[in-house]
């Protein structure tokens, strides 16, 4: 392991990392990424999210999450 990786700020998140960090599903934070709601980078079956983008969610989410997709 690099000692100096530490050191390094955390500047993108996956799904599951997302999930934990707002208290969702991964499935939720796929859909969001797929939506286009959560702002990320599709790298084949990965979805890379910028830290800025969890903030910019986080500022305008209004609107409450469904688990079946749908208006809740």
């Amino acid at each position: 392991m690099n000692p100096n990786a530490s050191a390094l700020p955390q500047l993108a998140y996956s799904t599951v990392d997302v999930a934990k960090i707002l208290g969702l599903t991964d499935g939720q934070v796929r859909n969001l990424c797929r939506t286009r709601k959560l702002r990320s980078r599709h790298t084949g079956k990965q979805y890379v999210i910028p830290k800025s983008a969890i903030e910019e969610y986080l500022a305008g989410s209004d609107d409450p999450i469904s688990s079946h997709g749908g208006a809740a």
